[in-house]
């Protein structure tokens, strides 16, 4: 995969807007930043206390489509549990309950194409799902578990996953991908817009091969990706506040009308546009999305 593909596409999530946990981001190693978009954690704001008031100790999150697979290791210090898995790409937003139990979270979130070269698997066997991890890498993924949160920071955790995914990447060796990689720079530098039979036809292959080669690499086929590309670039400018003519912004991004564009946002976020922009506003400053990638 290409370096310059993730200038072209920031993919962001809604997570982040319980108030009672910490959400943040940061890049691996620039190697690896051609596979991964970043590392993400997830635990607790406060140290856990079985007397603290239980509405204090839950919480939904919203989890949207970003084009994005994941690896995600989660410690369950109340019951002293690690569940190791990962996460096809998803195509539909839902949401993640913080139940009572402190829960601490390391997530590898791959770039779109990004996790085919560590599985060696059609990722569209995963699309939509979640796997055990142990089952998809035997013998790895406990012991990475382990390492990861016995570390004192999230920087430190980084530096595990950036060990343990290049050693990966050194075993399997590095499939062409220069098919995907060459379709996922035009689709992302037209922001989502055009259709499938362009893009085929700009790589010179069919319709129908360009298909198998998502499926393979992505895990869903260029037209649902490409929907998603562009709802995630709608997202940013929501995020960032930037929606005072609706109508206008869905002309700039290829809807038919505004309507369009609103029922393809609810679509993949879960609510319209004008909700999405208030829950951002409504975050804390801890909890935003905003938070500067190191």
């Amino acid at each position: 995969m290409s370096m310059e593909l993730h200038a072209l596409f920031r993919p962001i999530q809604a997570s982040g807007r319980v108030a009672s946990y910490r959400y943040a981001e940061r890049l691996p190693a620039a190697p690896l930043r051609p596979y991964v978009s970043c590392y993400w954690t997830s635990e607790p704001a406060e140290p856990y206390r079985e007397t603290a008031p239980l509405a204090a100790r839950k919480g939904i999150d919203r989890v949207v489509p970003d084009g994005c697979s994941d690896f995600i290791f989660a410690c369950d210090a109340g019951a002293n549990r690690v569940n190791v898995r990962y996460c096809g790409i998803y195509d539909e937003p839902f949401a993640i309950e913080h139940d009572d139990r402190p829960v601490r979270s390391f997530g590898i979130r791959f770039f779109p194409g990004g996790a085919y070269p560590l599985l060696k698997a059609s990722l569209a066997e995963f699309a939509g799902r979640a796997f055990s991890l142990d089952e998809l890498l035997p013998g790895g993924a406990g012991t990475v578990a382990e390492r990861l949160f016995a570390q004192p920071s999230f920087e430190r955790q980084a530096e595990v996953a950036d060990r343990f995914l290049m050693s990966r990447l050194e075993k399997n060796g590095r499939p062409d991908d220069s098919l995907v990689s060459n379709a996922l720079y035009r689709i992302f530098v037209a922001k989502g817009c055009g259709s499938v039979s362009e893009l085929a036809k700009a790589e010179t292959v069919s319709a129908r091969q360009l298909n198998r080669v998502f499926d393979r690499w992505v895990g869903l086929g260029p037209k649902k990706f490409s929907e998603i590309v562009r709802f995630q670039n709608v997202l940013t400018v929501v995020r960032n506040g930037r929606i005072a003519n609706g109508s206008r912004m869905a002309a700039d991004f290829g809807y038919s009308d505004q309507a369009h564009m609103i029922r393809e946002f609810k679509r993949f976020y879960g609510e319209s546009p004008l909700v999405a922009a208030a829950e951002y506003a409504g975050m804390t400053d801890h909890t935003k999305l905003s938070v500067p990638i190191k």
